[in-house]
């Protein structure tokens, strides 16, 4: 493996968790698996 690609892996999780995080406190309540893929497939 790529040891950027390992780094940018990591970055992209770490990222996914903070915004997890901050969709959790502004909405109150825990954000579902599904609701998270529907926001993230248009942009990929």
């Amino acid at each position: 493996m790529d040891p950027l690609l390992i780094v940018i892996i990591l970055l992209v999780l770490v990222i996914a968790g903070l915004i997890f995080k901050l969709s959790q406190d502004q909405h109150g309540s825990p954000v579902s698996a599904e609701d998270v893929a529907t926001k993230l497939e248009p942009k990929m």
